[in-house]
């Protein structure tokens, strides 16, 4: 899929400089023609906190850590001192999916744009500040430097500023040679948290009348729900209601089955097992290994 990007700034009510990038998809129908908002993923506080959005979700593979460091790399500042935030739920993010090793190939070339054209923007508020020419100034660890006398400016200081200056349509990416970042091991942003067993994930959350699912799937590729006796399971204490769900043509997106929506997992799971199904699979879906390398 081919990509034009176009960055955007803006600032806080607090005065964080946020930096972000729309993206305009160029092709087929299955994308909207409209642009995707994808904004937030840099803050810089007047006092030189800096935080990086993350916005796939971690399910374990360091994504959390991984992608806000492609933005850290471009943007020339001390990992040590960047704080990763998750980013929630939003269609401003643009695809949340994680999965399939897509992550950071999807993502390398944008967010390291992201990170490049807040450097420049920030080293051009620097040079006007100082009336001196861009070209000579540097960025490193957070601050912009003039390069003949070594004054230097923190990127809070300026970032106030740099969120009032036009965003940089090609800004320029660093040679790979230059990394300090990208391909270094750094600790995952969460491992603390989850060696101390804080609340990180979708399963830990807890909200008002919150109730939980479990399904029982098909036995095979493209078996489809015949009946459903669910007499048993909704004799479980907690089981508030039984699902029949229908499966989605997309391929990927559900093969569909029976839910069992209950006040707990636990009375979900015992809901699920003791239901029931009859399954129609006049029309199962050969999936031998075989028959998938013919496919592919």
């Amino acid at each position: 899929m081919k990509r034009r990007f176009f960055l955007q700034t803006s600032l806080t009510a607090s005065g964080a400089l946020l930096l972000g990038f729309r993206v305009q998809a160029g092709q087929p129908t299955s994308v909207p023609a409209n642009l995707v908002e994808l904004n937030g993923f840099i803050k810089i506080t007047p006092d030189n906190h800096i935080t990086i959005m993350a916005s796939r979700p971690e399910i374990g593979q360091g994504i959390k850590t991984s992608v806000p460091m492609l933005i850290a790399e471009e943007l020339n500042v001390d990992w040590a001192s960047v704080r990763v935030e998750q980013g929630d739920f939003d269609p401003k993010y643009g695809d949340q999916f994680t999965g399939g090793s897509d992550a950071i190939r999807s993502n390398y070339l944008d967010l390291r744009r992201v990170g490049a054209a807040a450097r420049e923007m920030l080293q051009i508020a620097a040079a006007t500040q100082w009336q001196v020419s861009e070209a000579d100034c540097y960025s490193e660890k957070g601050y912009v430097i003039h390069r003949p006398d070594k004054r230097k400016l923190a990127y809070g200081e300026l970032a106030q500023a740099a969120a009032k200056l036009p965003v940089p349509k090609d800004p320029v990416l660093k040679d790979p040679s230059a990394f300090t970042i990208i391909g270094t091991r750094v600790p995952e942003t969460d491992t603390r948290a989850i060696v101390t067993g804080q609340p990180l994930f979708g399963l830990d959350v807890r909200l008002p009348g919150m109730l939980f699912a479990c399904i029982a799937k098909p036995p095979r590729f493209g078996a489809n729900v015949l009946s459903v006796d669910d007499t048993l399971a909704k004799a479980i204490p907690g089981v508030k209601h039984i699902v029949t769900l229908q499966p989605n043509p997309t391929p990927g997106m559900g093969i569909g089955g029976v839910a069992v929506v209950a006040t707990s997992t636990w009375a979900a799971m015992k809901g699920r097992n003791a239901l029931k199904i009859s399954w129609d699979e006049r029309n199962v879906v050969g999936e031998s290994t075989d028959e998938l390398r013919q496919q592919f």
